[in-house]
């Protein structure tokens, strides 16, 4: 999972990991050569070049020549503003690589998250039913912004990468001996570091779990919180959270004690470590090193040791984070896997001048389900007239509305427009062709006009104003406070039920559609709103094909054919000429 994690990354930042890699070898090169620029200017000021008198070093050597090579004079002065334009180099270059590091890591997070809900929304209706909402949103979430922060890590440990290289090329001029027993050092350290590594992606993966196990709870108390109150089960809500919250809790302290832990293990080492190689360059003539390299040498290492401790800590940043992108992954490769097709190649919206039928369709939602939803069902929705679908609970009603949408797929039978059989991309022309208005409607929280327009973003107000007013919309929406601009609040709950079917209904009809569904449209409505709907529909009659799926005989009366469903089977099916 690693590697597939670089290698989407990688794919993903092309050019820009190229750039950030070069920023990077070329912060860890002027951070060395400020580090090697010490030493002269330590021996200017007076401290010996080596063990026993004031000889030149040979970096002190390298360096003076090369001044001499750029015509400057080899003194205080012209070490110091070669320094300074070392340093200078050096956070210019930390600049831009904050800004490039910020812009991969953010564009990778706004590249998944696009990618995933891309896949999410063209997937099958069917596998959005088979998962919960929470895990789901918890993926585009939580775990996308966690896969973000193991992004930073990863960068982050690619800059402390060049700067260890850099660092040790600069050793490696002082002292071989000194430089390959870090090396060894810090190998060890990181064999030791093994464990606790694979150790925090266990612990990433717990902690993905509580998460979304919390995600779950929130958006099922928030939804039942009414229920829970009415019965005053409160405290059951609240004792779930707390359990929930306590697993996450262990978890981020579990992680945390893993890091600091690792952090204790290089801090008590590196000082060990150090105190031996400062005993060995005074003592050991075999590694001996004139004092101002010395100097320079264990300033060296005491960088280096905190920057091992880093990297490790960096390595299990990102194995914390490995299951989240897992998550990630798997469900961006499931939703591909359900994909219907692409809008882009959708002709434009079909019409309807005979009708629509459906020819021994048999549909379950599952193979465990012993019956099915469908049996057989064959039935004709004849062209401009008002036909019904009327049944008991549990009839196949919404079934039948939900396969004509193309959102189910039957396992056996077709469904068929004038003729012709609507499948592949041709199920995208067919929805343009249908105004749909659910049994829930379904507002956003925004202004009358905007929820409009979500519909047909390229209406007209007059389209507006012409489709509130077939829906009988029009003199409650004139006398709203702000007319059109008027917000609804969440799920419209500002106007009324009625009122929010007539602007459900408005919307469909703004489409222009050459059939109308309303799935259980009016079931909740009182009988008056009911009547200011379909005294809409009779309106409309002749003008285009409606579907009605409803049980109340109010709503029947006003059918010119009705489809009777029982236990999923078709009892009457119409005859054109009548019901």
């Amino acid at each position: 999972m690693l590697k597939h994690y670089i290698g989407d990354l990688l794919t993903y930042s092309g050019a820009k990991a190229v750039l950030s890699i070069t920023l990077f070898f070329f912060q860890g090169l002027t951070q060395g050569a400020g580090l090697v620029m010490i030493i002269p200017l330590l021996q200017t000021l007076g401290l010996p070049g080596n063990g026993s008198g004031g000889s030149v070093s040979g970096v002190t050597r390298f360096i003076s020549n090369a001044l001499i090579g750029l015509g400057l004079p080899v003194n205080i002065y012209s070490l110091l503003a070669v320094y300074i334009v070392i340093v200078s180099l050096l956070a210019v270059i930390k600049r831009f690589q904050a800004v490039l590091t910020m812009t991969i890591q953010q564009g990778y997070v706004h590249h998944l998250r696009n990618r995933v809900y891309a896949a999410l929304t063209y997937a099958e209706w069917s596998f959005t039913l088979r998962r919960k909402s929470s895990d789901i949103t918890h993926v585009v979430t939580t775990d996308i912004q966690r896969v973000g922060s193991g992004t930073h890590f990863f960068l982050q440990l690619l800059s402390e990468t060049a700067l260890v290289l850099f660092h040790i090329i600069a050793a490696l001029f002082l002292s071989i001996p000194l430089t390959a027993a870090t090396l060894i050092f810090g190998g060890v350290m990181m064999l030791l570091m093994k464990p606790l590594n694979r150790k925090a992606q266990d612990t990433g993966l717990a902690f993905r779990s509580s998460r979304k196990a919390l995600f779950g709870a929130v958006m099922e108390h928030l939804a039942g919180m009414k229920t829970a109150k009415s019965c005053g089960v409160e405290e059951l809500h609240i004792e779930k959270m707390k359990e929930i919250n306590r697993g996450i809790e262990t978890q981020v302290v579990a992680f945390t004690g893993l890091r600091a832990r690792t952090k204790m293990y290089y801090d008590i080492a590196s000082v060990m470590a150090l105190s031996v190689y400062f005993g060995a360059a005074l003592t050991i003539k075999a590694v001996q090193v004139p004092i101002t390299e010395l100097l320079v040498l264990v300033f060296i290492f005491a960088r280096l040791m905190p920057q091992f401790s880093s990297m490790a800590q960096g390595i299990q940043n990102i194995r914390n984070m490995l299951p989240s992108f897992e998550g990630v992954t798997r469900l961006h490769k499931d939703a591909e896997a359900a994909r219907e097709g692409s809008p882009q190649t959708a002709g434009k919206p079909l019409r309807i001048n005979v009708g629509i039928d459906f020819q021994h369709i048999w549909f379950r939602y599952s193979s465990e389900c012993k019956e099915a939803a469908l049996q057989d069902a064959t039935f004709h929705i004849p062209a401009y007239d008002m036909t019904a679908i009327t049944g008991a609970s549990g009839a196949g009603k919404s079934t039948a509305a939900d396969l004509l949408l193309g959102l189910l797929k039957p396992e056996q039978g077709r469904i068929v427009v004038d003729g012709a059989e609507i499948h592949g991309n041709d199920l995208f022309a067919w929805r343009r062709t249908i105004g749909y208005v659910p049994q829930e409607t379904f507002l956003f929280h925004d202004t009358v006009r905007e929820n409009m327009l979500w519909a047909m973003p390229s209406a007209s107000e007059e389209d507006l104003w012409r489709a509130l007013d077939m829906a009988a919309a029009g003199d409650f929406v004139r006398g709203l406070p702000a007319g059109l601009d008027t917000m609804l609040g969440d799920r419209g709950i500002t106007v009324s039920g009625g009122e929010r079917q007539r602007l459900a209904l408005a919307r469909a009809l703004l489409r222009q559609p050459q059939l109308l569904l309303l799935d259980e449209a009016t079931s909740a409505l009182d009988s008056d709103n009911e009547q200011l709907i379909f005294q809409a529909l009779r309106r409309l009659k002749g003008k285009l094909t409606i579907l009605v799926i409803a049980h109340r005989p109010s709503t029947l009366q006003y059918a010119d054919h009705i489809i009777r469903l029982d236990k999923g089977r078709v009892t009457n099916p119409p005859h054109p000429d009548g019901p």
